[in-house]
């Protein structure tokens, strides 16, 4: 949905909207939290109220598949860009805050969510279309059966370059 304000266009995404409960608990900080601490529980909130219930293709389309970029505070909007990177491979800006940002939710989401064996968020999604696929197919034709094993073939891709990529940044900093 789109806002005029003063002229101009302001794209708005209700379902992406914070719940006012954690919000007002991470603002007011009332576990008298460190920054990182609260900032992780507004995450990991921010992931399981709202996130996790989202289909990350679907808001992207319908944001009109935007260009990522990170602003340098700590919003709910940078979460939303870490989100689309993890589970999409979009590419947004470098940003101290969106890295950070990009770390904890990676961290949130691997330890609350089943990814079937897999290390990368986004092989893992790209695994879990492939099976919706093969339900489907085992009620379709030969089409779906192609496209489900392009699927599994691909996020078996996606996880090798995954891992493949860390096990080279580990080795550099063992050699550092």
């Amino acid at each position: 949905m789109t806002i005029e304000v003063n002229n101009i266009s302001i794209q708005s995404y209700p379902a992406l909207a914070p719940k006012f409960s954690f919000w007002i608990k991470w603002y007011r900080n009332e576990e008298n939290l460190s920054e990182e601490d609260n900032t992780r529980y507004y995450i990991t909130e921010y992931w399981s109220q709202i996130l996790s219930k989202l289909n990350p293709e679907q808001v992207y389309k319908e944001l009109g598949c935007p260009v990522l970029h990170y602003d340098d505070t700590f919003c709910h909007t940078n979460i939303v860009i870490a989100w689309l990177e993890l589970y999409l491979g979009e590419t947004a800006t470098n940003s101290e805050v969106g890295f950070t940002i990009k770390s904890y939710l990676e961290k949130i989401i691997k330890e609350n969510s089943n990814l079937d064996n897999f290390n990368s968020i986004r092989a893992s999604y790209i695994y879990q279309k492939s099976l919706k696929l093969e339900k489907l197919s085992k009620q379709s034709n030969k089409q779906f059966k192609k496209a489900t094993t392009f699927l599994k073939q691909f996020a078996q891709t996606l996880e090798d370059n995954f891992n493949e990529l860390h096990l080279v940044k580990s080795k550099e900093k063992i050699h550092r």
